[in-house]
């Protein structure tokens, strides 16, 4: 045994108010009033029946959507201080109607009336989340200048747009392919894919819908031969869409890859709002004749660009079906 003398370090355990507290001095002072904000709202959310009156809380239901509708006229959405009124006010309304909803409408009588009351309770709380949710993504939106293209359109890096389907109606993929074509960029480095997923070798070979995947097929090659766009389709349906655009790489050239849903109407200005900020990556690679990629824009384009993000033109774009979120990417290929 080592006669060897320890020396152990003892740590008096910080309470809690503590630890709170030095939490409490992370916080940027810009978020001061948000988190006033959020304090009174909480509070005003804990005021019931014993503190408001009928008609007080009637009053202030009807105000909260006046300021709402007020809020909206103005153009709330661009800017950061009625924006935040806006949301405080909208997640007031929706979580007072949670509690309303949770303490006082809660009644059991019977077995068959409690799975009822229990299923909608469960699908208006579903709601209500996604509803919070969504306020807290737009609670403060990130958003960016584009990065300036080069006054040289030669310089300019050429781009493969890959329009994926499967089984959606081909007047959709005309739609898309056309919008496409309208971008406002120049025509030579442009290049249009169809990916048809549904008109594959086994599709058309199926016994019972080959006919089907044949007449889908001839409809999409007409159609990108009226864009001007090529039509790709590949043997199988190997790994669904990630193997459709995964087929397609290997047969495009492009620096740039933009893939759009097949629903998806892409805005005039989307690659003029993102293909600068490719641009401003690039750094020369050590094999000539090919660029690579790097993780941080140069200096050059760190002013402009600082507070906006690239996708900010995607999701400016419109759609057919759905709302634009994560419907639009952009890959890079090294240059050869």
């Amino acid at each position: 045994m080592s006669d060897t003398p320890r020396t152990y370090l003892v740590r008096k355990k910080r309470s809690l108010l503590m630890r709170v507290l030095d939490e409490l001095r992370t916080i940027p002072p810009s978020m001061a009033p948000l988190v006033l904000g959020g304090g009174i709202l909480l509070y005003m959310v804990n005021l019931r029946e014993a503190h408001f009156t009928q008609v007080l809380q009637l009053a202030v239901g009807w105000g909260c959507l006046f300021i709402l509708f007020l809020l909206q006229a103005l153009g709330a959405s661009n800017k950061p201080v009625l924006r935040l009124v806006f949301i405080l006010v909208a997640a007031y309304v929706g979580m007072r109607y949670l509690w309303w909803r949770t303490f006082e409408t809660l009644i059991y009588t019977n077995p068959l009336d409690f799975v009822g009351m229990s299923a909608l309770f469960a699908a208006e709380l579903y709601s209500i989340t996604v509803h919070m949710l969504g306020l807290f993504v737009n609670l403060w939106p990130l958003e960016r200048e584009p990065c300036p293209l080069p006054e040289d359109r030669a310089t300019w890096p050429t781009v493969d747009i890959f329009i994926p389907t499967y089984s959606e109606h081909e007047d959709i993929a005309r739609l898309t392919a056309l919008a496409a074509r309208q971008i406002d960029y120049p025509k030579d480095k442009i290049k249009i894919y169809i990916l048809d997923d549904g008109g594959t070798l086994a599709k058309r070979a199926h016994p019972e819908k080959g006919m089907a995947a044949w007449e889908r097929r001839y409809r999409l090659k007409e159609i990108a031969a009226e864009v001007g766009a090529e039509y790709l389709t590949r043997e199988t349906n190997r790994s669904a869409k990630a193997g459709n655009l995964n087929h397609a790489l290997t047969q495009s050239k492009g620096e740039l890859i933009l893939f759009l849903d097949c629903d998806h109407v892409p805005t005039a200005e989307l690659l003029q709002r993102t293909v600068g900020h490719f641009l401003a990556s690039y750094t020369p690679a050590s094999t000539p004749g090919t660029r690579a990629i790097s993780a941080a824009p140069p200096r050059s384009c760190a002013a402009p660009c600082s507070r906006k993000s690239a996708a900010s033109a995607a999701s400016r774009s419109r759609r057919t079906r759905r709302p634009p979120s994560s419907c639009t990417g952009a890959a890079t290929r090294a240059s050869t």
